[in-house]
């Protein structure tokens, strides 16, 4: 067996325990945006007001405001105070509003802050640009739950239920404040039963294996290999587009926050070639993609598969089955090009050599 061949059994075989070893994934979220079974919905926007629209992104971890009035729109914060302002001129933030503060931590309770002298929230406004456009979007602790589960959902989680009746936001429109409400509400939506989508991933598991046993294998691993590649690019575009925001700028997204990603992707494209070729580094470095992919995309997204709040732009049942094929058949094209290896020699004294100089 060549020199390269025994460094990639290595390399494969120290990533394959690095995997093993390593600590659960909490998520793979671009911009951290994990599942959840907590629903936020924008309910009334009162006065009905044409050109002034609200959204909820990320999952309720946002509130986005669009105005496409000739007025400026104030963002009223949690006391009230001016804290966000956008119209014509484009977008402001008041540096003395409280809220401006409260609203850069992510989680816990905003009245816990400690903000800087100049936050005061009867101080006259302060408006710092923060740029152009004529929609802003900002973290809100009054729409989103925050901490334990409430009793009630302790004590039916399998019951759809609504936890916050009804939140609100103010906002000022125009030179004569008129005052505009937005509420909403937050209810737990139960997430799915995972089994079936843990037989999906067996199943993607075995198809990949499937493919490595085949005498056809060069043919049967690299079509896998490219549609695993194809299916991961779907997945993570989803994901960097859930937050809203053009197609262009979610692909840039995904390219700089995904790079682990686009990385394996490159290497995956070799790899096909390679396959194809009957070559074993080729084989090597798909088991190592599988990995990398199925580590990332599959154990990274798995609580996508078990919670109703999914953070992607594709449809749920979509983003859902992606998970469950990148998880299956990443581990399973380890599994299918050992098999594959298999037929070009014997590979298991070398990695054994290789593991035991490592």
């Amino acid at each position: 067996m060549t020199t390269l061949r025994r460094t990639a059994a290595a390399a494969v075989g120290a990533l394959t325990a690095g995997v093993a070893f390593a600590p659960p994934a909490s998520a793979h979220t671009i911009g951290g945006v994990a599942a959840t079974n907590y629903r936020t919905e924008v309910t009334a926007i009162t006065p009905t007001t044409p050109g002034v629209v609200v959204r909820v992104r990320d999952l309720g971890r946002r509130l986005e405001l669009e105005n496409d009035t000739t007025d400026d729109v104030v963002v009223q914060g949690y006391q009230n105070e001016p804290y966000l302002r956008v119209g014509p001129a484009g977008v402001f933030e008041n540096v003395r509003s409280p809220s401006l503060y409260q609203n850069k931590i992510t989680t816990g309770s905003a009245a816990l802050v400690d903000l800087p002298a100049e936050a005061d929230p009867l101080a006259a406004p302060d408006w710092r640009r923060r740029g152009g456009g004529n929609t802003v979007s900002w973290r809100d602790h009054r729409a989103r739950w925050e901490g334990a589960d409430p009793p009630g959902v302790k004590a039916n989680p399998g019951l759809a239920q609504t936890v916050v009746s009804r939140w609100s936001v103010g906002l000022l429109k125009g030179a004569g404040a008129t005052s505009i409400v937005v509420a909403g509400r937050i209810t737990w939506v139960p997430g799915p039963a995972a089994w079936p989508w843990l037989l999906a991933t067996a199943a993607f598991f075995g198809i990949a294996l499937l493919a490595g046993a085949t005498a056809r294998w060069p043919t049967a691993l690299s079509a896998l290999l490219a549609l695993f590649l194809a299916v991961d690019m779907v997945r993570l575009f989803g994901a960097a587009t859930q937050g809203g925001g053009s197609a262009l700028g979610g692909l840039l997204k995904a390219l700089v926050f995904g790079v682990l990603e686009v990385m394996a992707w490159a290497g995956g494209v070799w790899a096909i070639g390679a396959i194809q070729q009957r070559r074993a580094v080729g084989l090597y470095a798909a088991m190592a993609v599988g990995l990398a992919v199925g580590f990332v995309s599959g154990v990274g997204d798995l609580l996508n598969l078990a919670y109703s709040q999914v953070p992607s732009a594709l449809p749920v049942f979509v983003a859902r089955a992606a998970v469950a094929a990148c998880l299956g058949t990443g581990f399973g094209l380890v599994a299918g090009c050992f098999m594959a290896l298999r037929k070009l020699g014997p590979i298991l004294p070398a990695i054994s050599t290789a593991a035991s100089r490592a």
